[in-house]
């Protein structure tokens, strides 16, 4: 469950979204959209503020689209305020059919473009598994990437919401395959930042009170992996749903072989054999970068490679970082 640091990239995937939308969409939109009189109240809050927009687009007062890209770049928030405007109201067939439609040609075309602009190469949802985009021959330009798009709201369900920007996250195949039309409050990855609100831990297997020596040398599987530490979160609920939803404790608990690794290099970093290889490579290497080189690590840019935040926090848990 890591977020996706969209803030400073927004004028751009925005920008790719529009330049698209508005080349190849936005005529047909209009047209739909003149036609769907509960589309015209969603986007622009009544029949008559439509009117009003449409009169002085077609007078050329004003070519002004910032009422379309307020809706198609509205945040997570607006959108569980449009789940509650539309609850009981249907938009047109004609209409859902667009958005449906569209979306297929977005998927092929545009979010290999996304994804390589927030440089997501993980998935927010598991940080299990990679996102790897494609690129054409020859070229850094995108034209797919081996992950999905998840609908956070199901585009099955909310059609209308089946196009709007933060809608839309990155994931890997597995976790949309597992979330499915599941429409319940989980975590967002533009939305919240539940990285600090829970943890992997290990859990020695103990028969009796005898710490396993090899166990701390790194050179056991007898423990399990758990994620606690959310209890005290006021929104327990968002993310126990988001570990049942995307079943991240099946997911890491086979990965004791991956932790013992970890146990093992902190067990050699944490007893004076870091203090050697500083000495041999004086003036070349600092702590940190043996760190880095040590256990493959970058840092909390949790997004970049997967397994990351299970890797930070075991090298917590075992003093390598504090």
């Amino acid at each position: 469950m890591i977020k996706i640091n969209f803030e400073n990239k927004k004028e751009s995937i925005e920008k790719i979204f529009w330049d698209w939308f508005y080349k190849y969409n936005l005529k047909i939109f209009l047209k739909i959209l003149s036609n769907d009189i509960e589309l015209q109240k969603l986007i622009f809050e009544s029949e008559e503020k439509y009117k009003v927009w449409i009169e002085n687009l077609s007078l050329n007062r004003k070519n002004d689209y910032r009422v379309l890209k307020e809706f198609f770049f509205s945040s997570p928030k607006k959108h569980f305020d449009f789940k509650e405007k539309m609850n009981g109201i249907e938009i047109s067939e004609e209409s859902k059919s667009f958005f449906l439609k569209k979306y297929e040609n977005f998927r092929k075309s545009q979010a290999p473009k996304i994804v390589k602009e927030l440089e997501v190469h993980s998935c927010p949802y598991c940080n299990k598994n990679f996102i790897d985009i494609y690129y054409k021959c020859g070229t850094t330009i995108p034209s797919k990437f081996n992950g999905d798009i998840d609908h956070y709201f199901p585009k099955g369900k909310y059609e209308y919401l089946a196009l709007c920007l933060y809608n839309l996250i990155p994931s890997c195949k597995v976790c949309n395959q597992e979330k499915g039309d599941r429409d319940k409050v989980h975590f967002h990855p533009y939305m919240d930042n539940h990285e600090n609100l829970y943890q992997f831990k290990t859990n020695f297997n103990v028969e009796s009170d005898k710490i396993s020596i090899d166990y701390l040398y790194g050179l056991s599987e007898n423990f399990d992996i758990e994620i606690f530490d959310y209890s005290n979160y006021q929104d327990t609920d968002s993310i126990k749903e988001s570990i049942e939803t995307f079943h991240l404790e099946d997911k890491y608990k086979n990965m004791t072989s991956f932790a013992k690794n970890i146990i093992r290099k902190a067990y050699i970093y944490n007893n004076g054999y870091l203090k050697d290889f500083l000495d041999q490579y004086s003036g070349l290497l600092d702590e940190e970068e043996i760190i880095k080189i040590l256990f493959d690590y970058e840092g909390n840019d949790f997004l970049n490679k997967p397994l990351s935040k299970f890797k930070y926090d075991l090298m917590k848990e075992f003093d390598v970082i504090r």
